[in-house]
């Protein structure tokens, strides 16, 4: 099983690995010709290379803005409302994530309870 576990981790750090290759080629880029509308372009793109790569090994963004609080997927660092509503997140100040259906980090959200 430790060789499947390290064939699995290679793959992936393989994976990383081109990302941090664009990093590279970003960084050298901004240090020869400094131009920051191109700099930034350079790194949203490397941005959507690691989110795609992290999402190809099922991690998924929980979607928590606007939903019913769940406090198995959101941590509930402030509260507000006076009301005696369901509590719904009403802001997010970290975004929360699941790997393979499975929560390693949940949402840090402000919760607010409305009026009903």
């Amino acid at each position: 099983q430790g060789r499947l576990v390290d064939a699995e981790l290679q793959r992936f750090v393989q994976g990383l690995l081109e990302v941090l290759d664009e990093f590279d080629l970003a960084l050298m880029a901004g240090e020869r010709q400094p131009d920051f509308v191109a700099f930034r372009k350079g790194v949203v793109l490397v941005y959507a290379q690691l989110g795609q790569t992290l999402r190809s090994e099922g991690l998924e963004r929980i979607q928590a803005e606007g939903k019913a609080f769940d406090p198995n997927e959101h941590e509930a660092l402030m509260q507000t409302g006076e009301g005696d509503g369901e509590p719904h997140v009403a802001e997010v100040f970290r975004q929360g994530y699941t790997l393979r259906g499975t929560v390693i980090r949940p949402a840090s959200v402000r919760v607010e309870r409305t009026r009903d």
